[in-house]
């Protein structure tokens, strides 16, 4: 089987590479490779396991995701366990419902394997007629409800327009006057940049 290297940092991974993972929900491009040999790469089943749990560590780095959501989805997950034990179902709705708004608020514009935010909600709407056509109990509708919207497998993307880095990377050199490649420009780079150019624009 082939070695591959997987890029473990967004100090290290270039933007173009997220992008494509964002956009066509493949996790190939976290891994160390020249442009064109990706289209030709297909990696192993224990290859993709490498790369999933590569990318579970890069989306746990998100400025402000790793302690606020992570902590919450623990939260949730916590009374759902204390309601096993104890029988009070109330904290399993409000836990849940905190690690929600948090999703909301974020709106990080992840995808993973191209299931988004708003799908996973979906999903949800369609269990909850399910859970009421079939009678199904509160609190195993909420365990449900759990395992669907999982923050380490869904984004919070409710953009109506893709992310075009080939566009916006065009407006960032300009407001800047500065030059870069997005093949080789990390991820924390790039967000420096783009912040840089966002600040320029709204003080003139």
């Amino acid at each position: 089987m082939q070695k591959l290297n997987i890029y473990r940092s967004f100090d290290i991974i270039p933007v173009w590479n997220y992008w494509k993972i964002v956009t066509k929900g493949e996790l190939k491009y976290i891994c160390v490779a020249e442009k064109y040999e990706y289209e030709t790469l297909i990696l192993s089943e224990l290859q993709k396991i490498e790369t999933e749990k590569a990318y579970s560590k890069l989306f746990s780095e998100t400025q402000g995701l790793s302690l606020k959501l992570q902590q919450s989805y623990y939260n949730a997950w916590l009374a759902y366990f204390n309601f096993l034990k104890t029988g009070i179902i109330s904290n399993v709705f409000s836990s849940f419902g905190k690690y929600r708004k948090i999703l909301d608020e974020l709106q990080t514009g992840f995808l993973f394997e191209g299931k988004t935010y708003e799908t996973s909600l979906e999903i949800v709407n369609h269990l909850d007629k399910i859970c009421k056509d079939n009678n199904i109990p509160s609190h195993e509708k909420s365990f449900l409800r759990l395992k669907i919207i999982d923050y380490r497998i869904i984004g919070g993307q409710k953009k109506t327009k893709p992310w075009d880095l080939i566009e916006e990377s065009v407006q960032i050199k300009e407001v800047l006057s500065q030059s870069f490649d997005i093949h080789g420009i990390s991820v924390s780079e790039y967000n420096q940049l783009r912040d840089l150019a966002t600040k320029k624009i709204k003080h003139g």
